[in-house]
């Protein structure tokens, strides 16, 4: 193991014996370095391929030791290259802005696998990568109950939901977003994976919550018509602005909830899912108890441990038994 091999920083092997093979045994998409897993280091480092995603979390310190995990890493695990960013914050504007670094061979774009399926990744000129690592499970999940099934994908961002729902059976996948960019990149995932041609991917640009409200109206004005949804999947950001207003899933959370929940089957399964790290997550679960009648939370990706006294990551909750 890397711990037993007696050379490096222990720290860091002993994060990639916590992960052994198995994240490089499903994909090559995988969190090398959880956030705080190694004391003193306030940084995440995924893994794309042969490539690194680094992002240094506090603003008031150095990022300095950062640059000898990523080396180590690279000679570890023969890495051509990667992508450094580190928040700061913005003093003219709420909010955080990045400064990215870039080392090595990074191309503008490149594809990275995931249980068989392609992705498409930008780590240069995109504040997100385009595949989030720790739904990764959820994914899995989600394709499992996929065959035959009509899906919803709100704030779909590159759609990676509906490319495993539709690779595995999906009726139609409906991914619904603002962004016109996350949307054609959400294309050619579908085209990357041979899943272009039958037509079962519906990109829609569109706020979630006025697509919600259309599909309400929708099965009001002719019910007999009305085709419900057989799985929702929703992973809203925690703070988002556009030509809709501003959007804080805190507030909306419940009404995300009781929408979805309309929309669906009485078989029907929902995914929620938020990184709100400063939630009060037992009320993100009741909300949803009070139109599901099951929620269950689901555990991240061992390569995101849970740690001691630390915040959520990311929380997921698998609900079934639609009460709306």
């Amino acid at each position: 193991t890397a711990v037993l091999d007696g050379d490096g920083d222990p720290a860091l092997a002993a994060c990639l014996d916590r992960r052994g093979a198995w994240p490089r045994a499903v994909g090559d998409a995988w969190r090398a370095v959880h956030r705080d897993e190694i004391p003193g280091l306030p940084a995440a480092i995924d893994i794309y391929g042969t490539r690194y995603n680094a992002v240094w979390f506090d603003e008031e310190a150095d990022p300095a030791p950062l640059a000898a995990v990523l080396d180590e890493l690279v000679a570890r695990l023969g890495l051509v290259g990667g992508v450094v960013r580190v928040h700061r914050r913005n003093p003219h504007q709420r909010g955080l802005k990045e400064e990215v670094a870039v080392r090595g061979d990074v191309p503008e774009t490149f594809a990275v696998t995931e249980h068989g399926l392609t992705y498409a990744i930008n780590l240069r000129s995109t504040q997100h990568t385009g595949l989030f690592p720790d739904q990764r499970d959820t994914r899995r999940r989600v394709a499992r109950i996929a065959a035959g099934r009509r899906v919803g994908n709100l704030f779909a961002f590159t759609c990676s939901f509906s490319v495993a729902a539709v690779a595995a059976g999906a009726e139609v996948a409906f991914s619904v977003d603002t962004a016109r960019s996350c949307l054609e990149t959400g294309k050619a995932n579908f085209a990357g994976n041979g899943l272009a041609d039958a037509g079962r991917g519906k990109f829609i640009q569109e706020d979630a919550r006025r697509w919600l409200a259309r599909q309400q109206r929708r099965r009001e004005e002719d019910p007999d018509a009305w085709q419900p949804l057989d799985l929702l999947v929703c992973d809203p950001p925690v703070f988002a602005s556009g030509k809709e207003g501003r959007f804080a899933v805190e507030k909306e959370w419940a009404g995300l909830a009781r929408a979805g929940a309309e929309l669906l089957g009485p078989d029907g399964v929902a995914v929620f899912a938020n990184n709100h790290r400063t939630g009060d997550h037992a009320r993100y679960r009741r909300q949803l108890q009070a139109v599901f009648g099951r929620v269950t939370d689901l555990r991240p990706p061992l390569d995101f441990p849970v740690l001691a006294g630390r915040p959520h990551h990311v929380r997921t909750f698998w609900c079934e038994d639609p009460r709306a």
